[in-house]
């Protein structure tokens, strides 16, 4: 992960700095009120750490799981890997579910409904 990147996820959740296992899950909810209606909202942060190719391909698939009635999950860029590998692997994984997949240099116009 990008130091900056990093950073900015630790200090929007300081929980991340706890997580001692490799795919964990924080999720906020947030009550608000609406003019006619108390609505609620809630956000999900998943960490994951992997040791390389084979196993990012496997904590992706347990993504999958995890997010199956999410309407859509963004990915930031990884270090070791091309935006267009990490796409094509998103691609393959998500393929034929009903989450859209935020991978990084999409623009807004072309999320990726695979």
């Amino acid at each position: 992960m990008n130091s900056s990147i990093q950073s900015l996820y630790k200090r929007r959740y300081p929980e991340l700095g706890d997580i001692k296992e490799d795919f964990e899950v924080i999720e906020q909810s947030f009550k608000f009120r609406s003019k006619k209606q108390n609505e609620e909202t809630r956000k999900k942060m998943v960490k994951i750490v992997f040791t390389g190719e084979e196993d990012l391909w496997k904590k992706l698939k347990q993504l999958k799981e995890e997010v199956e009635n999410d309407k859509w999950v963004s990915i930031h860029h990884l270090n070791f890997m091309s935006n267009g590998k990490l796409k094509k692997m998103t691609e393959s994984i998500f393929h034929r579910t009903d989450t859209k997949v935020i991978t990084p240099g999409c623009t807004v116009g072309e999320l990726h409904h695979y």
